[in-house]
């Protein structure tokens, strides 16, 4: 083989100034750049993680402390550095790193001054640096150069018992809200999105995180009470997808909808706006989210369907994780299976969502649809749907049969309520709240006006036929159609 040889060429190590300037700008929030700094933590093996926000007379800090194994002087300047690790190498199975970025970028996005002090095991004295945008660019020369910091002049204290860990404060931190009640919320916020990004590690016992005094509890995007239906693996790598569906609004045990409290059923965008995918990393979630990714279209049918999909991160290089770990694009060798598994998905929560449909469709086969309270005609001129009350419904004709009021009078009563129908209102409620939509057609039981009346159709049919097949007739109209065995029963006590 013939060796080739290159002359040295011109330096081009860049001025670090704009360099870091550039780095601020990665497209960072607060929340994911706090949740980069969890990581780091939990890749050294820390299973306490302590955070602070603090307000300071207008001139917040942020303090992250864990009780990982800690760095010496000579690791610690190296996890300054800029891609101070190689996305191509293997990493131990737990690493949650990937480009050796995360640190620092996702620090100076938010704050001008990143100060780390650490302490590992088999030492007594903590070491502390600064990477200090004004600093660098003060210099005589700017260069890459850290600042000197004295450990005690941070305040450094481990977590309750640790004998090694590493603190992270941010200072000069000009990204923060400049307004103190808009600080404050940060808090809330930031609690929500890492309950939901790191629950597998809180929910396992894994790691514990005390957002200013108090623990975090895990919320995950798949509410207890959900239906696993299927889990399948991914073509090669140790990947997976599982795919579940969420229980029926109707049937939560709490009006989460409504609830001030962060929860699994709505999360961040509301139920139907977090159905879709959400992808795990070595058990730490990349998409909270949700979505389907470009892959289908979210519908109000799909709401109560999501899809899990695992990877490690000897896959990183299919998924194509950005710096911020919060977006990964679908490899194509996947696409394919998850656009399949996805369909699947969303057939199940269509079946739910529309599971009164489907026994309807089931009840009244054959009935050409006089079951049905509201009917729905396509107007050809105007080309829109159109909903009117069905006058052949059972109900109407007992009306008009008993000359309780006349089909002409009835007529025009339906036109007036289908041409002022109200809806872009419902439409618009049922984009503010679909929950809301959703248990009112819960219906779990009949109203005593609703008996009577299916009593009273039944007693007239019973007068030209048999019970059983007055019953029957019954059975093949809304909303007796659903409750056979509560209708059944009332009729044994009143007949």
């Amino acid at each position: 083989m013939v060796s080739i040889h290159y002359k040295p060429a011109e330096d081009f190590t860049p001025d670090p100034v704009p360099v870091l300037e550039s780095n601020r700008n990665l497209g960072y929030s607060l929340r994911e750049a706090v949740a980069d700094l969890i990581d780091n933590s939990i890749s050294a093996a820390a299973s306490v993680v302590e955070l602070h926000l603090r307000w300071n007379e207008g001139e917040p800090y942020l303090t992250l402390t864990d009780n990982g194994k800690g760095m010496d002087k000579d690791t610690l300047v190296n996890a300054f550095k800029l891609g101070s690790s190689n996305p191509l190498e293997e990493r131990d199975p737990d690493d949650l790193g990937r480009f050796g970025f995360g640190m620092k970028t996702a620090s100076i996005s938010q704050a001008r001054c990143l100060t780390v002090a650490s302490l590992d095991e088999g030492t007594e004295t903590p070491v502390a640096r600064a990477l200090d945008l004004d600093f660098i660019s003060g210099l005589a020369k700017p260069a890459w150069k850290l600042r000197h910091v004295d450990w005690e002049a941070v305040n450094f204290e481990l977590p309750l018992g640790a004998k090694h860990g590493t603190l992270v404060r941010w200072d000069a931190w000009d990204r923060a809200p400049q307004e103190k009640n808009d600080f404050m919320q940060l808090t809330g916020e930031l609690e929500n999105y890492l309950a939901l990004c790191f629950h597998r590690f809180i929910g396992q016992g894994q790691l514990t995180i005390i957002n200013q005094g108090i623990k975090i509890k895990a919320v995950s995007p798949i509410p207890e009470h959900s239906q696993q239906y299927s889990t399948t693996p991914l073509p090669d790598y140790d990947c997976r997808q599982t795919a579940w569906t969420l229980q029926h609004p109707n049937y939560w045990e709490e009006d989460y909808s409504q609830s001030r409290q962060f929860n699994s059923y709505t999360l961040f965008e509301g139920l139907e706006r977090q159905q879709g995918i959400y992808i795990y990393r070595c058990n730490r979630l990349l998409t909270p989210n949700g979505g389907w990714l470009g892959l289908v279209q979210p519908t109000n049918n799909a709401k109560l369907s999501r899809v899990v999909v695992d990877y490690p991160n000897n896959a990183d290089h299919l998924w194509s994780l950005d710096i911020t770990k919060t977006n990964a694009e679908i490899p194509y060798i996947f696409k394919k299976a998850i656009r399949e598994f996805l369909e699947k998905s969303r057939l199940q929560s269509i079946g739910k969502v529309n599971r009164r449909a489907k026994m309807e469709e089931r009840k009244i086969r054959g009935s050409i649809g006089d079951g049905l309270i509201w009917k729905q005609e396509l107007n050809p001129e105007l080309q829109c749907w159109q909903y009117r009350p069905n006058l052949r419904h059972a109900v109407f004709q007992h009306l008009i049969d008993e000359n309780i009021i006349s089909e002409k009078e009835l007529k025009k009563i339906f036109e007036l309520l289908s041409s002022n129908l109200p809806v872009a209102k419902i439409i618009e409620n049922n984009d503010d709240d679909p929950g809301r939509h959703d248990r009112m057609s819960r219906n779990d039981k009949l109203t005593i006006v609703e008996k009577e009346v299916a009593l009273s159709i039944l007693q007239s049919a019973q007068k030209c036929t048999t019970r059983a097949e007055a019953m029957t007739a019954l059975m093949e109209i809304e909303p007796w159609c659903y409750h056979e065995k509560e209708l059944q029963q009332f009729f044994d006590e009143r007949l």
